[in-house]
């Protein structure tokens, strides 16, 4: 397949830039609104990174996850562009396409609560080795 046609490793490259473009808005924007809400009701410092990472996780996944689905068709070759993905979802059943939405967003509230940690850690580090 992709001797016949090379730019085939970038099949759902319009579909990814759909999926991610508006997503990360959402996710960090979830990541600054509960950051400053938590330092607002005074929180301990090593709870707010851990909440606000999980809670954009949650709310950014929600946002991707149809377009990450049809992304998805797009790449496997289920459906020759994103316009042909929303029909194929539109005509399903909303449980078929929404199947793995409960582990996707419990693994992103993970993975984000731990990443957020470590980001903010890190860059408590840096910022004491500046001063």
């Amino acid at each position: 397949q992709l001797v016949r046609n090379p730019l085939g490793i970038t099949r759902g490259l319009f579909a990814t830039v759909l999926r991610d473009s508006p997503s990360y808005g959402v996710y960090f924007a979830t990541y600054e609104a509960v950051s400053r809400v938590c330092v607002q009701r005074q929180w301990n410092d090593l709870a707010i990174s851990p909440v606000a990472g999980a809670a954009a996780g949650l709310f950014g996944w929600i946002f991707a996850f149809p377009f990450d689905v049809a992304k998805t068709r797009v790449q496997c070759g289920d459906a020759s562009g994103v316009v042909d993905a929303w029909r194929s979802m539109r005509a399903q059943p909303w449980g078929t396409v929404t199947r793995a939405l409960p582990i996707t967003l419990m693994r992103a509230m993970l993975v984000n609560a731990v990443q957020f940690s470590v980001y903010e850690a890190v860059q408590g580090l840096w910022r004491r080795r500046q001063k």
